[in-house]
C-alpha cells in the first residue's frame, strides 16, 4: 500500500514529465523534476534532469544549487561542494546558496567551512532560522559550546517552536556545564 507521500511523489513526477513532453527547452522543467527525484530518492536521475536544464541555462545559480542539493542527498562530497561553490560565485548575494553550500561542508565533515557559510547566511538574512539552526550543531560538534548557546538563544527568538532546537540548546548548555539550565530544556 503507498502512502500518501509516496502517491505525491509519484503524481509530481508524473506531472513535471508531462510537462517535459509538452516543451523541454526551458530549463526550469528540468530543474523541477530533478528536485522530485530528489524528494522520491531517485539521485542518478535528479542529477541528470538538473544536468540537463543546465545545458540549457549554464550560468543558472539555481541550477547549480539544486544540483548541490542532490549530490548532498546522493552523498557526493566532492560534488555537492563544487556545485555549491558554483552556486555561490553566481549569485554572490543570496543566502540560500551559501545554506546548500554549508549543508554540503557539514554534512561532509567540513565543520570549519561550514561555520564561515552559515555565518554568510546570516549576514544576508538574518531572519532566517535555518542558518542559525545549522551554525549552532556545527558549533556544538566543534566544542564551542558557549558560542552555540549564544546561537541557540537568537534561534529560539525566532523559531520557539522547534523541540529539537530546544533540545540542542540544553545540550550546548550541558556540555558548558550548565546543568540546572541544561535540565530544564529536557
Amino acid at each position: 500500500k503507498e502512502t500518501k507521500d509516496r502517491q505525491w511523489a509519484a503524481e509530481a513526477v508524473n506531472t513535471a514529465r508531462q510537462a517535459q513532453a509538452i516543451d523541454s527547452r526551458f530549463p526550469e522543467v528540468h530543474f523541477s523534476l530533478g528536485e522530485v527525484y530528489i524528494i522520491v530518492g531517485q539521485f542518478e536521475d535528479a542529477v541528470g534532469e538538473i544536468n540537463e536544464g543546465l545545458v540549457r541555462q549554464p550560468k543558472s545559480a539555481d541550477g547549480h544549487r539544486r544540483l548541490c542539493r542532490a549530490y548532498i542527498a546522493w552523498g557526493k562530497a566532492s560534488e555537492a561542494i563544487e556545485e555549491g561553490k558554483r552556486a555561490v560565485e553566481l549569485k554572490p548575494d543570496y543566502w540560500n546558496n551559501y545554506f546548500q553550500l554549508g549543508r554540503a561542508y557539514f554534512q561532509f565533515g567540513y565543520n570549519r567551512k561550514a561555520l564561515q557559510v552559515f555565518n554568510k547566511v546570516i549576514e544576508l538574512e538574518p531572519s532566517y532560522d535555518y542558518g542559525y539552526r545549522g551554525k549552532g550543531i556545527v558549533q556544538i560538534q566543534l566544542g564551542q559550546f558557549r558560542e552555540a548557546i549564544t546561537t541557540y538563544q537568537h534561534l529560539l527568538q525566532i523559531a520557539p517552536d522547534s523541540a529539537e532546537d530546544v533540545s540542542n540548546f540544553g545540550t550546548a548548555l550541558f556540555y558548558d556545564h550548565r546543568f540546572n539550565e541544561a535540565a530544564q530544556m529536557f
